[in-house]
């Protein structure tokens, strides 16, 4: 940790693993003279999904403790936000967790939020959404190759009727399949297939078996789809 002083002192403090672990990815929140850590990546050996680590930074002193909570966790999560209200609670959204399906270790992004009450340290879920969640990969499991990236607009269904949300980014996309908003995300290892609301019956996992087709047929790859 680095502090800076108020006459361009910096000091910079070291913490045994033991006291303090890497929290890459984590959020740090100030509640009054102390920071609230929450969440990270870590090593892979010390990721325990469905845990949440929390730390408290005591400001007066820079000691660091893990604080133990109970509730509803909202498991190994990383990459997400946080925000402090006056109810003296931490709502925390989106980012990812690392979850254990099947024997197997997987990353599922985080559609959920939660609250985290400061006093009592339990943890409240604030949403249901539990929007279907699916992974499109090479069937070889290596990535995409660079001369042959697949394009958002060649995984849009061709089968089924969707209106497009317009987004700059090349590797994401939004569109609308029976009023329910469908994002499509491109990463170098796989393609996320997030459906953000309730459809009928087994419309998602036929809808992502429409985009796994299509990222097949566009970088002329075996692709496989798992549900996340």
């Amino acid at each position: 940790m680095v502090v800076f002083g108020p006459t361009d002192q910096i000091e910079i403090y070291g913490y045994p693993k033991e006291v303090f672990p890497p929290t890459d990815f984590h959020t740090a929140t100030l509640t009054g003279d102390r920071i609230i850590v929450i969440g990270c990546l870590g090593y892979m050996d010390d990721r325990r999904p469905g845990y949440t680590p929390v730390y408290s930074l005591d400001l007066s002193g820079y000691r660091f403790t893990k604080i133990e909570t109970s509730g509803e966790w909202p498991g190994w999560i990383f990459k997400h936000e946080a925000a402090f209200d006056l109810e003296r609670t931490i709502t925390i959204r989106g980012g990812k967790t690392n979850e254990e399906q099947d024997g197997e270790i997987r990353f599922r992004r985080n559609v959920e939020e939660y609250a985290l009450d400061i006093r009592s340290w339990n943890w409240r879920r604030l949403t249901d959404r539990n929007w279907p969640q699916f992974l499109i990969k090479p069937e070889d499991r290596d990535r995409f190759a660079p001369e042959r990236y697949p394009k958002v607009e060649e995984l849009w269904p061709r089968n089924i009727e969707y209106a497009v949300i317009p987004c700059d980014d090349r590797r994401q996309s939004w569109i609308v399949v029976e009023g329910v908003t469908v994002s499509i995300i491109i990463s170098p290892r796989n393609i996320e297939v997030i459906v953000e609301g309730g459809l009928p019956d087994d419309f998602p996992h036929r809808l992502a078996e429409e985009i796994r087709a299509n990222a097949e047929a566009a970088i002329q790859r075996r692709c496989i789809l798992e549900p996340v």
